[in-house]
């Protein structure tokens, strides 16, 4: 959040609740990591969200539940 009101990015990147209510408390425009795999897909960067996700949970502690997921994932387009 620091280097983001340093340097005066258009977004701060945080997946952290308490994180980006204290950076919306500032007006600072938040994105988290599902926001920038859902851009990548609408741009065509990426095909799969989905697979994206699966990715980050098995190599990182990146969890979301299964609703949210599913949510995610109904966005993306990947499922009807």
């Amino acid at each position: 959040l620091t280097y983001y009101l340093e340097n005066g990015f258009d977004y701060c990147l945080l997946d952290d609740k308490q994180a980006r209510k204290i950076a919306r408390g500032l007006n600072v425009n938040v994105i988290g990591t599902i926001g920038i795999l859902l851009h990548a897909k609408k741009k065509k960067l990426i095909t799969s969200v989905s697979k994206e996700i699966t990715k980050l949970e098995e190599t990182i502690n990146f969890r979301l539940s299964d609703d949210v997921k599913s949510l995610i994932i109904k966005e993306a387009g990947e499922s009807g």
